[in-house]
C-alpha cells in the first residue's frame, strides 16, 4: 500500500467520522490515533483513553484523594508535604499538609499522562498558582482519584489568592550586575 493509499483510506474514515460527530476536533483524534498506534506496535493495551476522559470537560481537571493511611497517593501526598523546618516553602507545604488533613482529602491538578503514569499537581501555593511538585499515580490507580468537579478555590476549600513570590523578586541590597558593586572588595569584609 502507497503512502497515497493509506492517505486516503484514513482521510475516507476520518471525514465519515466528522460528518457524523461534529464535536470532534483535532485533538480527539490525534489522541485516539495515538494510541491504536502504541498499542499496535507494543501489544500492550493502557486505559490512557478513560483516563483523558475523565479528566475531560470544564471543571474536571481537578480531583480528591481521601485520607486513608493504607492509600499509596495519601502517604506521597503527606510525603511530599513533609519538609524539613529549614525548607523556604515550609510554611505552605506545612499548612496544606495541615489543611488537607482536617479536611480529610487532598485535591490535585491533572497534568497529564505519561509512561511514569498519571501526572498530577499539587499546588502547594494555591489553586491559582501554577508552582506544583509532581505526584504520580499509576494508571490502575485511577478509580481511587474521585473528581471534584470544580476548582478548590470557587468550592471554598482554599481562599484562591495569588501568591506573590519574594525570594524571586530582587531586594534592595542585591548587587547591579552592571555596576562596580557586584563583587566584595576583601577589604570592606576585613
Amino acid at each position: 500500500m502507497s503512502y497515497k493509499d493509506l492517505y486516503n483510506n484514513i482521510k475516507t474514515q476520518i471525514n465519515h467520522i466528522v460528518e457524523n460527530n461534529p464535536e470532534y476536533d483535532r485533538k480527539d483524534f490525534n489522541k485516539v490515533i495515538n494510541q491504536i498506534l502504541v498499542e499496535k506496535e507494543t501489544g500492550v493495551i493502557t486505559n490512557d483513553l478513560d483516563i483523558i476522559e475523565f479528566f475531560s470537560g470544564r471543571g474536571r481537571a481537578w480531583v480528591t484523594v481521601s485520607k486513608d493511611l493504607k492509600c499509596d497517593i495519601w502517604n506521597q501526598i503527606m510525603s511530599v508535604l513533609s519538609v524539613d523546618v529549614n525548607s523556604e516553602n515550609f510554611k505552605y507545604f506545612s499548612s496544606y499538609k495541615d489543611m488537607f488533613e482536617s479536611f480529610g482529602m487532598a485535591w490535585l491538578r491533572y497534568g497529564g499522562i505519561n509512561k511514569k503514569g498519571i501526572q498530577l499537581h499539587l499546588r502547594y501555593f494555591g489553586s491559582k498558582n501554577i508552582e506544583h511538585e509532581k505526584i504520580y499515580v499509576s494508571k490502575s490507580d485511577l478509580k481511587k482519584l474521585t473528581n471534584l468537579v470544580g476548582v478548590p478555590h470557587k468550592l471554598g476549600l482554599e481562599s484562591g489568592d495569588k501568591i506573590e513570590l519574594t525570594s524571586k523578586k530582587k531586594k534592595e541590597d542585591d548587587p547591579i550586575v552592571e555596576s562596580n558593586n557586584f563583587f566584595t572588595l576583601i577589604e570592606d569584609v576585613v
